[in-house]
């Protein structure tokens, strides 16, 4: 996009149908089901209770601040009824738009159409987006507003007066929106409006907007966190010297969650690195230049050091919660063994490319460090050319938000989800370096690789609709088997029909978990029960029979995927000795901690 050029018409034809094949994605994989997803059941109580009270209010332990996004969902349940489903569909918006806001920044740093596109399909296609945007989480809402407030950034560095006052201004409202619902969105205006500042700093009330617009997210960002940490059932975050004495004392175990997580984001913007990776390995193995090769040597050992402390690494995924062997969403949600749909040989096999391609992109981050006037080129950091500040920001956000992670890698919280936001974050350079690289005629990119990145990019798609639609197809079968307990008078608290709907139960019946590391209120956690002690379960719903259960009269619920084997079912078991349901036994016998894992030795 030419400086100072308005959109074009293609531009806007583009982003439109970017969006409109989120928005089909979301309706092929048929999420009309009510049952909650994921960590969703207790975002979607806390919108019960705030249609309720009209207070906002927490229940679990939660982490992000969900201020937001709790409004938002009441404003869709008062339209269209409370339901998972309302709640689902309300994210729909924020998922079409989170396509449109990629298209638009990969063009604001200089990516030709297609290209944009390829990143925002790569985006809003993926195995990790797809089944967050068919939820209540707040991964995809926050998405949303991080592109927003980060593409309002790139207009004010690059508009004149009054135009450029405005995007300034709805920079730092939309990152402040978005740090109440996640409070790692505060990184967007606490960098981005500084950084921007500093580029018209020769604008006196540029400079003074960006200061107030600083200061008062500053200011909000701390009075938001002291309310936060002060509600009941909260969990505080680690202080910095329990972290840090954890982190030395597992140094390995912190270096390998930290190296998986950029593993886990680097494979997700797979389809992206391949044509700039092509081009490094032409760079790496045509060059005369000994120091490449050098640095090329210097960055296989650092990464095959890494596998030696932790060879787990040569198998993917490397973090749990969304994408794994077993699909979408397989961890936590039924006992038993569900269907793994990724065989090993390929889980190794994308493994190994994925570290090809890291060894790549640290020679290429190493050459760059070591050419001449490390300084000078520093400096062109913060004096981009107008279509670079779009990526400038993106790189800035990337680096303070790895970071932060780094801080949370020695307590083991990484999940893969987290990698969202930095996907375009990725994706972006990736492409604008195989853009560049391709105007090289001594190098290029490759058009196999080219067409291999599009091939991979379709199967990516195909890959996020056939796992969501199967983790939405699943749900509506355990939805069906809990509605046929219940009609035949078997009260909710006596089924056990994974984590989501067990803690679901828990809340409608007591208003809170029973978890470790809630304080406030004093005595709110029993360390004698587990985390849903209103549940007295005979039943449980499983892949499996366990050691514990056995058949029950209401059998099974047979269900269609879309992944391999395509015929499944689960069943409707019952616990063989349910002593914690007998008034005469023993005191001293517990109900179990964990229905879904429970089983006698």
């Amino acid at each position: 996009m030419p400086p100072n050029a308005c959109l074009r018409r293609n531009d806007v034809r583009n982003a439109i149908a970017c969006a409109a094949a989120v928005a089909a994605a979301f309706l092929i994989v048929n999420p009309f089901v009510q049952m909650p997803f994921n960590d969703d059941w207790t975002y979607s109580f806390t919108v019960r209770e705030l249609l309720r009270t009209g207070h906002l209010t927490y229940h679990c332990g939660e982490s992000a601040s969900f201020i937001t996004q709790a409004y938002w969902g009441a404003f869709i349940a008062r339209l269209f009824g409370y339901s998972f489903v309302a709640l689902r569909f309300s994210t729909l918006p924020w998922a079409a738009g989170s396509a449109t806001l990629c298209y638009l920044l990969a063009r604001h740093a200089n990516l030709r159409p297609a290209p944009a596109v390829f990143s925002t399909l790569l985006l809003g296609l993926s195995p990790l987006f797809l089944p967050l945007a068919t939820s209540f989480m707040t991964d995809v809402p926050s998405l949303f507003l991080f592109l927003f407030s980060t593409y309002a950034f790139a207009l004010a560095a690059r508009l004149q007066n009054r135009a450029a006052m405005i995007a300034l201004a709805i920079g730092f409202l939309a990152g402040l929106v978005g740090g109440l619902n996640r409070q790692t969105l505060w990184i967007v205006p606490l960098t981005a409006g500084p950084y921007v500042a500093w580029l018209r700093r020769s604008e006196r009330s540029f400079m003074v907007t960006s200061t107030i617009g600083v200061l008062v997210n500053l200011a909000a960002a701390l009075a938001a966190a002291k309310w936060f940490y002060r509600q009941p059932y909260v969990i505080s975050e680690w202080s910095f010297t329990q972290t840090f004495t954890v982190g030395l004392r597992t140094w390995r175990y912190s270096e390998a969650i930290w190296f998986s997580f950029l593993l886990t984001t680097l494979l997700l913007t797979l389809p992206a690195a391949l044509p700039a990776a092509w081009g490094s390995l032409v760079l790496t193995l045509r060059t005369a230049r000994t120091r490449r090769r050098g640095l090329a040597a210097v960055a296989a050992l650092l990464v095959a050091a890494q596998i030696m402390v932790w060879p787990d690494l040569t198998i993917e995924p490397w973090l749990g919660d969304i994408v794994s062997r077993r699909g979408v969403m397989s961890t936590g949600e039924l006992s038993g063994h569900r269907p793994i749909s990724q065989a090993t040989l390929l889980r190794e096999l994308l493994a190994a490319v994925v570290l090809v391609i890291a060894w790549l992109v640290l020679t290429d981050l190493l050459d760059t460090l070591v050419k001449p006037h490390p300084i000078k080129r520093l400096a062109q950091f913060f004096r981009p050319g107008e279509n670079n500040v779009a990526l400038q920001l993106l790189c800035l956000f990337a680096i303070v938000y790895v970071g932060l992670f780094a801080y949370r890698a020695p307590h083991g919280f990484l999940y893969d989800r987290y990698s969202l936001p930095l996907i375009p974050c990725l994706a972006i350079p990736f492409l604008l370096r195989a853009q560049s690289l391709s105007a090289d005629p001594t190098v290029g990119t490759g058009r196999a690789s080219i067409f291999l990145a599009w091939t991979l990019l379709l199967l990516w798609g195909l890959y996020a609709i056939a796992s969501s639609q199967d983790v939405h197809a699943l749900a509506q079968a355990r939805r069906t088997a809990i509605d046929r307990l219940l009609a035949s008078g078997v009260p909710d608290t006596q089924i056990a029909c994974g984590g989501e709907w067990d803690n679901w139960t828990q809340l409608i019946h007591e208003g809170h978990l029973n978890l470790y590391g809630i304080n406030s209120p004093l005595g709110s956690y029993n360390p004698y029960l587990g985390g849903t002690p209103s549940l007295k379960c005979l039943y449980r719903v499983e892949f499996s029979l366990g050691r514990d259960t056995i058949p029950s009269t209401f059998g099974s619920v047979p269900y269609l995927s879309w992944l391999p084997p395509f015929h499944r079912a689960i069943y409707i078991d019952r616990f063989r000795n349910p002593t914690w349901l007998s008034s005469t036994a023993s005191p001293s016998i517990p109900p179990p901690t964990d229905y879904e894992n429970f089983d006698h030795d």
